[in-house]
């Protein structure tokens, strides 16, 4: 028998590279086209079965441009909130400052333009709102105790990023995901 050792990170990065050239996830492999990074997956799989798209141009853009919003900030924003929160080898108070300051200025964001629509992008639920919708049920790791109702852009009790969170967690698709 011969027995050779194998480096299996190696040999794992070399095969995520033929489907994804940075080797993270996600990505996928369908009918031999290899798509990765979550929002081009999103906007792949929603072309290609015709869902979670506004048709027409300004409905389009409208949800493009939100989410946009949420693959160059929110995320990345969150992420790296997490990381210096909870993860970083040292305390760093400036990158925590920094990180936190950002995303809750982007809730407000997402506050106020909930605040005027029921979706992100106007009266249809898209794949900008499937898109944001992780990070606001994981919101709390990163402000703690402070709730999403701290963004209230509404008169009411609920603030509108929770209750697209809430709308979104009561779907039938996002039920069998948690």
């Amino acid at each position: 028998m011969d027995v050779r050792h194998v480096d299996m990170a190696r040999t794992v990065r070399a095969l995520a590279t033929k489907i994804n050239p940075n080797a993270k996830v996600p990505a996928v492999v369908q009918d031999g086209i290899a798509v990765f990074d979550s929002h081009a997956i999103l906007l792949y799989l929603a072309e290609k079965h015709a869902g979670f798209i506004p048709r027409g141009n300004a409905c389009s853009a409208t949800m493009l441009s939100w989410l946009q919003f949420v693959a160059t900030g929110l995320s990345p924003f969150s992420g790296q909130a997490i990381h210096f929160l909870h993860h970083a080898r040292e305390d760093l108070p400036y990158a925590k400052n920094r990180y936190v300051k950002e995303i809750r200025r982007r809730y407000q964001v997402l506050e106020s333009r909930l605040a005027k629509s029921e979706w992100l992008a106007g009266d249809e639920y898209t794949i900008a709102d499937i898109a944001m919708w992780g990070w606001v049920a994981s919101a709390g790791y990163i402000f703690g105790d402070e709730p999403l109702s701290a963004f209230p852009y509404r008169t009411d009790d609920e603030a509108n990023v929770s209750a697209v969170g809430g709308r979104k967690s009561a779907r039938s698709q996002a039920r069998a995901c948690v």
